[in-house]
């Protein structure tokens, strides 16, 4: 500092991110269900963690067929994708799968409580997924699947997806469609609310009133007497 005083700063990772040192080697050609995928991957990372399943995933059929060398962390992140659901740490420090949607207001971030107007973004415009899943273990067999929404006259801007693990093809193909074309986020700083877990729902009051429902994605929080929260929510 400036003083000539010692300061620090202290930065905290849930354990999730000690997985990415951790190899996953154990694919194979075949199906297995999201609750037996992570089950093994955990036992292969060494961790003891819980893991904990929104309704009807744990039994959501995904295939084995984890590329070799892969990192735990990525092990999981490719079953959560594979599945249609979202994997996070929560503050149980148990590990949560589950599919997130617009739900029950948790808060509402009113202009009074944000240190400037909620800056809203629109994010590139992709109308075409391809999701290629892809089996090392069957001689590299490859299946290409495509999900599309171009409007009359536009022209297709692709977004391209690998995911080995999907069993069914077209239908996360179309899902990560949708969650694609969901562009409009909004990045506001406010007086935290350290109740909000990620995914809750938030309403965010903007300049233009429109003042929209939008699910919490992001949050770093900042205390010197004082709490501050950044956010970022996507609509």
């Amino acid at each position: 500092s400036e003083d000539g005083g010692l300061t620090a700063e202290i930065t905290f990772s849930d354990w999730l991110y000690a997985l990415d040192d951790i190899w996953d080697n154990q694919g194979e050609s075949g199906t297995w269900t999201l609750r037996e995928a992570v089950t093994a991957i955990l036992a292969a990372a060494g961790s003891q963690h819980e893991a904990i399943y929104g309704a009807g995933l744990d039994q959501v059929v995904i295939r084995k067929c984890i590329p070799q060398k892969t990192s735990c962390r990525e092990a999981l992140r490719l079953s959560a994708q594979a599945a249609m659901a979202t994997c996070y740490v929560d503050r149980d420090n148990k590990l949560r799968f589950v599919r997130s949607a617009i739900g029950t207001k948790a808060d509402e971030l009113t202009r009074d409580v944000l240190y400037d107007e909620a800056q809203i973004k629109i994010g590139e415009l992709y109308n075409v997924v391809q999701l290629t899943v892809r089996d090392e273990y069957n001689e590299g067999a490859e299946t290409v699947y495509t999900a599309k929404n171009v409007s009359e006259g536009d022209y297709e801007r692709v977004f391209d997806v690998q995911n080995p693990l999907v069993q069914d093809g077209q239908t996360v193909a179309d899902w990560l469609l949708g969650w694609l074309q969901r562009r409009t986020n909004y990045d506001v700083t406010y007086r935290g609310n350290p109740a909000l877990d990620l995914l809750d729902t938030i309403q965010i009051d903007d300049i233009y009133e429109v003042n929209g429902l939008a699910i919490l994605t992001e949050q770093n929080m900042s205390f010197d007497g004082g709490l501050q929260m950044d956010a970022v929510a996507i609509k």
